[in-house]
Protein backbone atom coordinates (compact mmCIF):
# COMPACT_ATOMS: atom_id res chain seq x y z
CA UNK A 1 0.00 0.00 0.00
CA UNK A 2 1.01 3.85 -0.27
CA UNK A 3 2.76 5.91 2.48
CA UNK A 4 1.00 8.97 4.02
CA UNK A 5 2.04 11.71 1.26
CA UNK A 6 1.90 9.29 -1.29
CA UNK A 7 -1.62 8.06 0.10
CA UNK A 8 -2.74 11.89 0.11
CA UNK A 9 -1.55 12.73 -3.60
CA UNK A 10 -3.22 9.90 -5.07
CA UNK A 11 -6.48 10.61 -2.66
CA UNK A 12 -6.80 14.36 -3.94
CA UNK A 13 -6.68 12.35 -7.38
CA UNK A 14 -9.53 9.93 -6.61
CA UNK A 15 -11.24 12.60 -4.63
CA UNK A 16 -11.33 14.51 -8.09
CA UNK A 17 -12.79 11.68 -10.38
CA UNK A 18 -15.29 11.23 -7.96
CA UNK A 19 -15.97 14.97 -8.40
CA UNK A 20 -15.70 14.93 -12.04
CA UNK A 21 -13.38 17.64 -11.64
CA UNK A 22 -11.37 16.62 -14.97
CA UNK A 23 -8.62 20.14 -14.26
CA UNK A 24 -8.45 19.32 -10.83
CA UNK A 25 -7.81 15.74 -11.21
CA UNK A 26 -4.77 16.27 -13.94
CA UNK A 27 -3.20 19.01 -11.69
CA UNK A 28 -3.68 16.54 -8.95
CA UNK A 29 -1.79 13.80 -11.14
CA UNK A 30 1.08 16.37 -12.04
CA UNK A 31 2.03 16.92 -8.51
CA UNK A 32 2.15 12.91 -7.45
CA UNK A 33 4.31 12.50 -10.77
CA UNK A 34 6.54 15.20 -9.42
CA UNK A 35 6.77 13.40 -6.07
CA UNK A 36 9.50 10.82 -5.64
CA UNK A 37 8.26 7.21 -5.30
CA UNK A 38 8.15 6.34 -1.40
CA UNK A 39 9.24 2.16 -2.71
CA UNK A 40 11.50 2.76 -5.65
CA UNK A 41 12.00 -0.74 -5.78
CA UNK A 42 8.29 -2.28 -6.18
CA UNK A 43 5.65 -1.36 -8.86
CA UNK A 44 4.70 1.95 -9.10
CA UNK A 45 0.82 1.54 -8.05
CA UNK A 46 0.11 4.86 -6.99
CA UNK A 47 1.50 6.29 -11.11
CA UNK A 48 -1.00 3.25 -12.26
CA UNK A 49 -3.97 4.32 -9.96
CA UNK A 50 -3.82 7.49 -11.13
CA UNK A 51 -3.34 7.13 -14.81
CA UNK A 52 -6.60 5.03 -14.35
CA UNK A 53 -8.86 7.31 -12.97
CA UNK A 54 -7.42 9.92 -15.78
CA UNK A 55 -8.83 7.67 -18.13
CA UNK A 56 -11.79 7.60 -16.72
CA UNK A 57 -12.49 11.02 -16.61
CA UNK A 58 -11.37 11.57 -20.53
CA UNK A 59 -8.42 13.61 -19.55
CA UNK A 60 -5.29 12.15 -20.82
CA UNK A 61 -5.29 14.34 -23.57
CA UNK A 62 -4.95 17.36 -20.98
CA UNK A 63 -2.55 15.03 -18.55
CA UNK A 64 0.04 14.28 -21.54
CA UNK A 65 -0.19 18.06 -22.11
CA UNK A 66 0.51 19.02 -18.51
CA UNK A 67 2.77 16.21 -18.23
CA UNK A 68 4.93 17.60 -21.21
CA UNK A 69 4.60 20.70 -19.82
CA UNK A 70 6.23 19.73 -16.25
CA UNK A 71 9.01 17.47 -18.20
CA UNK A 72 9.89 20.62 -20.94
CA UNK A 73 10.45 22.54 -17.67
CA UNK A 74 13.11 20.47 -16.74
CA UNK A 75 11.28 18.34 -14.34
CA UNK A 76 11.86 14.58 -13.58
CA UNK A 77 8.60 13.06 -13.41
CA UNK A 78 8.43 10.01 -11.79
CA UNK A 79 9.72 7.26 -14.61
CA UNK A 80 5.47 5.35 -14.65
CA UNK A 81 4.33 8.88 -15.60
CA UNK A 82 6.83 9.73 -18.11
CA UNK A 83 6.38 6.39 -20.04
CA UNK A 84 3.10 7.27 -20.30
CA UNK A 85 3.06 10.56 -21.44
CA UNK A 86 5.52 9.89 -23.88
CA UNK A 87 3.89 6.90 -25.76
CA UNK A 88 0.62 9.39 -26.85
CA UNK A 89 2.99 11.60 -28.25
CA UNK A 90 2.88 10.75 -31.68
CA UNK A 91 4.82 13.81 -33.59
CA UNK A 92 8.46 12.65 -34.26
CA UNK A 93 9.84 16.01 -34.02
CA UNK A 94 8.36 16.25 -30.50
CA UNK A 95 10.19 13.08 -29.06
CA UNK A 96 13.49 13.99 -30.48
CA UNK A 97 13.19 17.19 -28.84
CA UNK A 98 12.67 14.91 -25.82
CA UNK A 99 15.32 12.84 -26.45
CA UNK A 100 17.45 15.76 -26.18
CA UNK A 101 16.43 17.13 -23.31
CA UNK A 102 16.69 14.11 -21.58
CA UNK A 103 20.07 13.45 -22.68
CA UNK A 104 21.08 16.98 -21.76
CA UNK A 105 19.16 16.84 -18.24
CA UNK A 106 21.75 13.61 -17.61
CA UNK A 107 18.47 12.23 -16.58
CA UNK A 108 18.93 8.17 -16.37
CA UNK A 109 19.00 6.48 -19.80
CA UNK A 110 16.87 3.26 -19.01
CA UNK A 111 13.80 4.42 -18.43
CA UNK A 112 13.62 7.90 -19.33
CA UNK A 113 15.77 7.95 -22.81
CA UNK A 114 14.80 4.02 -23.76
CA UNK A 115 11.24 4.77 -23.70
CA UNK A 116 11.45 7.76 -26.20
CA UNK A 117 13.66 5.65 -28.82
CA UNK A 118 11.06 2.85 -28.12
CA UNK A 119 8.50 5.21 -28.98
CA UNK A 120 10.23 6.53 -31.79
CA UNK A 121 10.53 2.49 -33.03
CA UNK A 122 7.46 1.76 -32.41
CA UNK A 123 5.66 5.01 -34.41
CA UNK A 124 7.49 3.91 -37.25
CA UNK A 125 9.99 6.51 -37.30
CA UNK A 126 13.31 4.30 -37.63
CA UNK A 127 14.99 6.86 -39.58
CA UNK A 128 14.45 9.86 -37.77
CA UNK A 129 15.97 8.02 -34.53
CA UNK A 130 18.90 6.34 -36.50
CA UNK A 131 19.94 10.16 -37.55
CA UNK A 132 19.21 11.48 -34.24
CA UNK A 133 22.03 8.28 -33.03
CA UNK A 134 24.45 9.25 -35.82
CA UNK A 135 24.32 12.80 -34.88
CA UNK A 136 24.36 12.06 -31.02
CA UNK A 137 26.99 9.49 -31.76
CA UNK A 138 29.80 10.34 -29.68
CA UNK A 139 27.58 11.42 -26.23
CA UNK A 140 25.62 8.08 -26.36
CA UNK A 141 28.96 5.95 -27.31
CA UNK A 142 30.75 7.49 -24.05
CA UNK A 143 28.84 5.70 -20.90
CA UNK A 144 27.61 1.74 -21.10
CA UNK A 145 23.44 2.65 -20.47
CA UNK A 146 23.65 5.11 -23.44
CA UNK A 147 25.46 2.35 -25.37
CA UNK A 148 23.38 -0.47 -24.73
CA UNK A 149 20.50 0.94 -25.24
CA UNK A 150 21.43 1.61 -28.72
CA UNK A 151 22.91 -1.66 -29.00
CA UNK A 152 19.48 -2.78 -28.33
CA UNK A 153 17.98 -0.99 -30.55
CA UNK A 154 20.56 -1.85 -33.73
CA UNK A 155 19.21 -5.51 -32.93
CA UNK A 156 15.85 -5.62 -32.72
CA UNK A 157 14.97 -2.65 -35.18
CA UNK A 158 15.65 -2.10 -39.17
CA UNK A 159 18.00 1.02 -37.73
CA UNK A 160 21.33 0.23 -39.02
CA UNK A 161 23.44 -2.51 -41.36
CA UNK A 162 25.54 -5.17 -40.14
CA UNK A 163 28.51 -3.08 -40.35
CA UNK A 164 27.06 -0.38 -38.09
CA UNK A 165 26.42 -3.38 -35.60
CA UNK A 166 29.83 -4.78 -36.02
CA UNK A 167 31.07 -0.83 -35.47
CA UNK A 168 28.92 -0.23 -32.60
CA UNK A 169 29.52 -3.51 -30.58
CA UNK A 170 33.62 -3.46 -31.27
CA UNK A 171 35.71 -3.08 -27.60
CA UNK A 172 32.86 -4.07 -26.14
CA UNK A 173 34.82 -6.37 -23.52
CA UNK A 174 36.77 -3.06 -22.68
CA UNK A 175 33.61 -1.59 -21.28
CA UNK A 176 32.72 -1.56 -17.59
CA UNK A 177 28.99 -2.92 -16.53
CA UNK A 178 27.88 -4.71 -20.08
CA UNK A 179 25.32 -6.91 -19.72
CA UNK A 180 25.89 -10.87 -20.98
CA UNK A 181 22.25 -10.00 -22.61
CA UNK A 182 23.63 -7.12 -24.98
CA UNK A 183 26.03 -9.65 -26.28
CA UNK A 184 24.32 -12.31 -26.97
CA UNK A 185 21.62 -9.67 -28.98
CA UNK A 186 24.25 -9.22 -31.07
CA UNK A 187 25.66 -12.28 -31.58
CA UNK A 188 21.35 -13.72 -32.12
CA UNK A 189 21.76 -11.04 -35.44
CA UNK A 190 24.83 -12.33 -36.61
CA UNK A 191 22.96 -15.94 -36.49
CA UNK A 192 20.14 -14.45 -38.37
CA UNK A 193 22.69 -14.18 -41.33
CA UNK A 194 25.69 -15.81 -42.62
CA UNK A 195 27.83 -16.24 -39.39
CA UNK A 196 31.16 -17.75 -38.71
CA UNK A 197 31.20 -20.20 -35.56
CA UNK A 198 34.43 -19.30 -34.40
CA UNK A 199 33.72 -16.00 -34.52
CA UNK A 200 30.55 -16.48 -32.08
CA UNK A 201 33.37 -18.46 -30.06
CA UNK A 202 35.27 -15.43 -30.03
CA UNK A 203 32.48 -13.03 -29.04
CA UNK A 204 31.88 -15.38 -26.23
CA UNK A 205 35.06 -15.58 -24.88
CA UNK A 206 35.47 -12.15 -24.92
CA UNK A 207 32.09 -11.89 -22.64
CA UNK A 208 33.61 -13.21 -19.82
CA UNK A 209 34.25 -9.57 -18.60
CA UNK A 210 30.78 -9.15 -18.95
CA UNK A 211 28.00 -8.63 -15.74
CA UNK A 212 26.57 -12.08 -15.84
CA UNK A 213 22.76 -12.64 -16.40
CA UNK A 214 20.35 -15.78 -17.98
CA UNK A 215 22.36 -15.46 -21.03
CA UNK A 216 25.35 -17.19 -19.49
CA UNK A 217 24.19 -20.70 -20.55
CA UNK A 218 24.79 -19.91 -24.10
CA UNK A 219 27.94 -17.86 -23.80
CA UNK A 220 29.36 -20.78 -22.24
CA UNK A 221 28.60 -23.16 -24.98
CA UNK A 222 29.91 -21.57 -27.23
CA UNK A 223 33.27 -21.31 -25.38
CA UNK A 224 33.12 -24.89 -24.51
CA UNK A 225 32.69 -25.64 -28.31
CA UNK A 226 35.53 -23.31 -28.81
CA UNK A 227 37.67 -26.01 -26.71
CA UNK A 228 36.50 -28.62 -29.53
CA UNK A 229 37.23 -26.74 -32.20
CA UNK A 230 40.24 -25.94 -31.67
CA UNK A 231 41.26 -29.21 -30.60
CA UNK A 232 41.70 -28.94 -26.53
CA UNK A 233 39.60 -31.64 -25.71
CA UNK A 234 40.95 -32.32 -22.15
CA UNK A 235 40.25 -28.21 -21.62
CA UNK A 236 36.34 -29.10 -22.98
CA UNK A 237 35.93 -32.24 -20.19
CA UNK A 238 37.79 -30.06 -17.97
CA UNK A 239 35.10 -27.33 -18.20
CA UNK A 240 32.16 -29.99 -18.64
CA UNK A 241 33.04 -31.26 -15.48
CA UNK A 242 33.58 -28.16 -13.47
CA UNK A 243 31.27 -26.03 -10.95
CA UNK A 244 30.23 -23.29 -13.88
CA UNK A 245 29.13 -25.93 -16.08
CA UNK A 246 25.73 -24.75 -15.79
CA UNK A 247 24.13 -25.35 -19.60
CA UNK A 248 20.93 -23.47 -18.83
CA UNK A 249 19.35 -21.66 -21.96
CA UNK A 250 17.44 -18.40 -20.96
CA UNK A 251 13.73 -18.03 -20.59
CA UNK A 252 11.96 -18.13 -24.39
CA UNK A 253 9.26 -15.50 -22.33
CA UNK A 254 8.77 -12.15 -21.17
CA UNK A 255 11.42 -12.70 -17.81
CA UNK A 256 14.47 -13.05 -20.55
CA UNK A 257 16.65 -10.32 -19.59
CA UNK A 258 16.28 -8.46 -22.92
CA UNK A 259 12.84 -8.65 -22.34
CA UNK A 260 12.25 -6.64 -18.98
CA UNK A 261 14.66 -4.11 -19.86
CA UNK A 262 12.34 -3.42 -22.46
CA UNK A 263 9.32 -3.64 -20.83
CA UNK A 264 10.57 -1.41 -17.91
CA UNK A 265 10.46 1.15 -20.46
CA UNK A 266 7.12 0.17 -22.14
CA UNK A 267 3.78 0.23 -21.47
CA UNK A 268 1.74 -0.15 -24.39
CA UNK A 269 3.51 -1.87 -26.71
CA UNK A 270 5.39 -4.33 -24.37
CA UNK A 271 6.45 -7.42 -24.98
CA UNK A 272 4.17 -9.61 -24.05
CA UNK A 273 2.77 -13.32 -24.30
CA UNK A 274 1.37 -12.62 -27.19
CA UNK A 275 4.31 -12.04 -29.06
CA UNK A 276 5.87 -15.80 -27.91
CA UNK A 277 2.59 -17.41 -28.75
CA UNK A 278 3.49 -18.59 -32.07
CA UNK A 279 6.61 -19.67 -33.91
CA UNK A 280 8.76 -17.55 -36.41
CA UNK A 281 8.18 -20.31 -39.05
CA UNK A 282 4.76 -20.32 -38.33
CA UNK A 283 3.90 -16.65 -39.22
CA UNK A 284 6.41 -16.97 -42.02
CA UNK A 285 4.76 -19.57 -43.79
CA UNK A 286 1.16 -19.13 -42.71
CA UNK A 287 0.63 -15.68 -42.16
CA UNK A 288 -2.36 -14.45 -44.80
CA UNK A 289 -3.19 -18.21 -45.37
CA UNK A 290 -5.29 -19.31 -42.44
CA UNK A 291 -3.08 -21.99 -41.30
CA UNK A 292 -2.54 -19.92 -37.41
CA UNK A 293 -4.40 -21.53 -34.73
CA UNK A 294 -5.32 -20.50 -31.33
CA UNK A 295 -6.93 -17.63 -28.86
CA UNK A 296 -8.10 -14.38 -29.82
CA UNK A 297 -4.78 -13.38 -30.46
CA UNK A 298 -4.14 -15.78 -33.25
CA UNK A 299 -7.48 -14.85 -34.75
CA UNK A 300 -6.58 -11.65 -34.77
CA UNK A 301 -3.21 -12.31 -36.70
CA UNK A 302 -4.91 -14.78 -39.14
CA UNK A 303 -7.59 -11.88 -39.93
CA UNK A 304 -4.80 -8.69 -40.18
CA UNK A 305 -1.99 -10.72 -41.73
CA UNK A 306 0.29 -9.39 -39.53
CA UNK A 307 3.52 -10.57 -37.48
CA UNK A 308 3.48 -10.02 -33.61
CA UNK A 309 4.49 -6.35 -33.07
CA UNK A 310 7.30 -7.54 -31.23
CA UNK A 311 8.26 -10.11 -33.53
CA UNK A 312 12.06 -8.97 -34.32
CA UNK A 313 12.55 -9.14 -30.43
CA UNK A 314 11.13 -12.63 -30.33
CA UNK A 315 13.13 -13.88 -32.47
CA UNK A 316 16.58 -12.35 -31.69
CA UNK A 317 15.49 -14.17 -28.26
CA UNK A 318 14.68 -17.57 -29.56
CA UNK A 319 17.61 -17.58 -31.96
CA UNK A 320 20.63 -18.60 -29.17
CA UNK A 321 18.10 -21.40 -27.49
CA UNK A 322 18.60 -24.59 -29.34
CA UNK A 323 22.63 -23.92 -29.15
CA UNK A 324 22.32 -24.03 -25.74
CA UNK A 325 19.57 -27.03 -25.45
CA UNK A 326 21.44 -29.02 -27.62
CA UNK A 327 24.69 -28.67 -26.00
CA UNK A 328 22.97 -29.60 -22.79
CA UNK A 329 21.66 -32.54 -24.65
CA UNK A 330 24.92 -33.57 -26.61
CA UNK A 331 28.44 -32.19 -24.37
CA UNK A 332 27.11 -35.37 -21.30
CA UNK A 333 27.35 -37.89 -24.08
CA UNK A 334 30.62 -36.71 -25.39
CA UNK A 335 31.74 -36.72 -21.41
CA UNK A 336 30.40 -40.46 -20.99
CA UNK A 337 31.78 -41.33 -24.24
CA UNK A 338 35.05 -39.98 -23.22
CA UNK A 339 35.85 -42.21 -20.07
CA UNK A 340 34.53 -45.79 -21.21
CA UNK A 341 36.71 -48.59 -21.87
CA UNK A 342 37.70 -49.05 -25.40
CA UNK A 343 36.34 -51.58 -27.05
CA UNK A 344 33.87 -52.09 -25.01
CA UNK A 345 30.24 -53.24 -24.55
CA UNK A 346 29.14 -49.71 -23.13
CA UNK A 347 31.04 -47.84 -25.84
CA UNK A 348 29.20 -49.14 -28.53
CA UNK A 349 25.64 -48.23 -26.61
CA UNK A 350 27.16 -44.75 -26.07
CA UNK A 351 27.85 -44.64 -29.78
CA UNK A 352 24.62 -45.20 -30.58
CA UNK A 353 23.18 -43.34 -27.95
CA UNK A 354 24.83 -39.93 -29.69
CA UNK A 355 23.49 -41.67 -33.07
CA UNK A 356 20.19 -41.20 -31.84
CA UNK A 357 20.27 -38.17 -30.11
CA UNK A 358 21.24 -36.36 -33.42
CA UNK A 359 24.63 -35.05 -32.89
CA UNK A 360 23.96 -32.87 -35.94
CA UNK A 361 21.93 -31.16 -34.46
CA UNK A 362 24.98 -29.14 -33.36
CA UNK A 363 27.38 -29.96 -36.56
CA UNK A 364 30.39 -28.19 -34.74
CA UNK A 365 31.24 -31.20 -32.36
CA UNK A 366 31.34 -33.45 -35.10
CA UNK A 367 35.06 -33.54 -35.41
CA UNK A 368 35.55 -33.94 -32.06
CA UNK A 369 32.99 -37.16 -31.95
CA UNK A 370 35.01 -38.50 -34.90
CA UNK A 371 38.53 -37.91 -32.50
CA UNK A 372 36.63 -39.94 -29.92
CA UNK A 373 35.16 -42.80 -31.76
CA UNK A 374 38.80 -43.26 -33.28
CA UNK A 375 40.33 -43.54 -29.84
CA UNK A 376 37.07 -45.72 -28.09
CA UNK A 377 36.15 -48.28 -31.35
CA UNK A 378 38.04 -50.15 -33.23
CA UNK A 379 38.06 -49.54 -37.06
CA UNK A 380 36.36 -52.93 -37.89
CA UNK A 381 33.43 -51.95 -35.03
CA UNK A 382 33.11 -48.69 -36.17
CA UNK A 383 32.71 -50.31 -40.01
CA UNK A 384 30.19 -52.32 -38.75
CA UNK A 385 28.42 -49.45 -36.66
CA UNK A 386 28.17 -47.55 -39.52
CA UNK A 387 26.02 -50.06 -41.79
CA UNK A 388 24.08 -51.95 -38.86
Amino acid sequence: MFRDNEASLLGEVLAKRQANDRAGAVAAAVQLWLAPMERPAEPDGAALETWRAIGQLDAIGEAVSAGLAAIRGKQLVRAHAFIDVIERVEDPEALLGLARLVLDQRWPVHPYLASVFFALVDGKHEDALWDFIKTNRERLRNATPEWVLVGLILTTSRIGKRSDLADWFGGFETRADVPMWIVVAYMASLMQGDHSTKHLVALARASAACVPDESAGFLLALVMLGELLDQRDAEFFAMLRGPRAQLIPALDNERHPLVRYMNAAKHTHAVGADDFFFSMDDLKANVGFGGLTGGLAGLALRTQGERPMNWRVVTLVREPIPYTINAARLFPILDEFEQVERGSKRAVEVYREMMRSKPSDLSSIMPAWRRLEKQKLGWFTRLRLAYF
